[in-house]
C-alpha cells in the first residue's frame, strides 16, 4: 500500500506552537505492509489505537517497505521509519 503523506500543524490541535510555525507541509510517499501478525506487545498498549470501537480489538503489524526522504537546507534527509500497528473492523452494512 503507498500512502500520501502530507505533514504539518493542524490548526486547534494540541501541537506545540513552534511545530511547523512556518505553516509548510512535508510531503512524503510511503510505503506500507499491512500484515495479518498481531502487533507486539508494546503496541497493543497504545491508548489512542484501542480507542475507537470500529477498530476492533485486535491490533496487527504494519511494516514500512520505503524509507522516505525529503530535501532541506542540509540535503536529503531520511526518514526513519519503525513497524507501526493497524486495527480495524469489518462493518455490516444492511441492504436496502
Amino acid at each position: 500500500c503507498e500512502l500520501a503523506l502530507s505533514i504539518g500543524r493542524i490548526p486547534g490541535t494540541a501541537m506545540p506552537s513552534e511545530w511547523a510555525a512556518s505553516g509548510a507541509k512535508l510531503g512524503l510517499t510511503l510505503e506500507l505492509e499491512f500484515s495479518n501478525e498481531p502487533a507486539d506487545y508494546e503496541m497493543n498498549k497504545e491508548r489512542l489505537l484501542k480507542g475507537d470501537a470500529l477498530m476492533g480489538s485486535k491490533l496487527y503489524t504494519t511494516y514500512p517497505l520505503n524509507e522516505p526522504s525529503f530535501v532541506s537546507n542540509k540535503g536529503t534527509e531520511v526518514v526513519k521509519v519503525l513497524p507501526g500497528a493497524y486495527g480495524c473492523q469489518i462493518q455490516q452494512v444492511q441492504s436496502q
